[in-house]
């Protein structure tokens, strides 16, 4: 009864920590997603005010 539960609960540590591993990878991901966007938005305003004033940054 002790082998199979120790099993059990080897077997669901595994899967959680792989699942923590994914979430995490798609956390940074998401996070690298994110800046790219933000930096776009930066350089797209930057070039804006460049010619005629940009209307998020003013």
């Amino acid at each position: 009864m002790e082998v199979t539960f120790r099993s059990v609960v080897l077997s669901f540590e595994k899967k959680t920590s792989k699942k923590l591993v994914e979430n995490f990878i798609c956390e940074e991901k998401i996070k690298k997603i994110t800046d790219k966007i933000k930096k776009i938005k930066r350089f797209k305003c930057f070039i804006a005010s460049q010619f005629q004033g940009c209307h998020h940054c003013s």
